[in-house]
């Protein structure tokens, strides 16, 4: 049976639909009937739920309203949307883990492996060595021997310690093949471009190892300009001929001279100096 609607004009088969205008989901009563003139009058949901479709047509209504194609479509849209909302709580759950639970658990356990199979480190037996024993350095291009002639407090300035720490300083000279320094710089020798590097540490009681002391912190307290410490080798590293490294100490605590030496291919040496007898510890 055709019938219109007449919310949207619309004329539709009755039975194939169940009164439900398929253009505008609106319910029309057949042959005009007084629910629907009462229906009209209350106004129209063109997205009627189960529930206001019971309020306004009665039970009767509600068994017409599922079986129509409007019900199904909303029924599917339900079932997508809870669907969606599950997926999307799945995938909140996932970026949770990934910013919080990685960080935290998984990646220090990574570091741990990372450095258990790759050691930051090398077992390193030192060569005993006495003050005046030359330390030979060679790489492809270059050589150097490296002399440590002795260590001693150096008192020549106040650096402002407090009375249970004492500046030692170590003397040393340096012979290589490389160029000779310029008129300008008469102490600086390169040696940025060796493969091997030296490093010279002061060894405790506890077995700690102290690195020297920057050599702009000695010339401030020095009182000198920064050509002026070059030309009397004041230094941290070895790229001087006859040079001095400074080493703040504990009084007593040093007992020897540790210096590394790591070629191009990262393999370690190392030479140790007892001074114990020295400085008195």
């Amino acid at each position: 049976m055709k019938v219109k609607c007449r919310e949207c004009g619309k004329r539709y088969d009755y039975d194939v639909y169940s009164g439900i205008c398929p253009k505008c989901s609106t319910y029309n009563a057949a042959g005009g009937d007084n629910r629907s003139q009462d229906y009209s009058e209350k106004g129209t949901d063109k997205s009627l739920s189960p529930k206001s479709f019971v309020d306004m047509t009665g039970e009767l209504g509600k068994k017409e309203y599922e079986k129509s194609e409007a019900y199904k479509m909303a029924e599917v849209s339900g079932k997508h949307f809870v669907k969606g909302y599950y997926v999307a709580t799945v995938i909140l759950a996932v970026i949770m883990v990934l910013v919080f639970v990685v960080p935290t658990f998984i990646i220090p356990f990574a570091i741990k492996a990372d450095k258990a199979g790759k050691r930051l480190s090398q077992d390193v037996e030192p060569i005993q060595i006495d003050f005046g024993k030359k330390i030979n350095v060679a790489d492809a291009s270059s050589s150097m021997a490296v002399v440590i002639d002795g260590i001693g407090v150096d008192e020549e300035a106040d650096y402002k310690l407090t009375k249970e720490y004492e500046m030692l300083r170590i003397d040393f000279h340096v012979e290589n093949d490389m160029e000779e320094a310029s008129e300008y710089d008469s102490n600086y020798m390169s040696t940025a471009d060796m493969a091997v590097k030296l490093d010279m540490y002061i060894n405790t009681e506890g077995n700690r190892y102290l690195e020297a002391v920057s050599r702009f912190d000695i010339q401030e307290a020095l009182g000198i300009s920064y050509e002026e410490g070059e030309d009397r080798g004041i230094t941290e590293i070895f790229d001087v001929r006859n040079g001095h490294m400074y080493y703040i100490v504990k009084k007593g605590d040093a007992k020897g001279i540790w210096i590394s030496c790591v070629d191009g291919e990262d393999k370690v040496s190392a030479y140790y100096i007892d001074t114990q007898e020295v400085t008195g510890s």
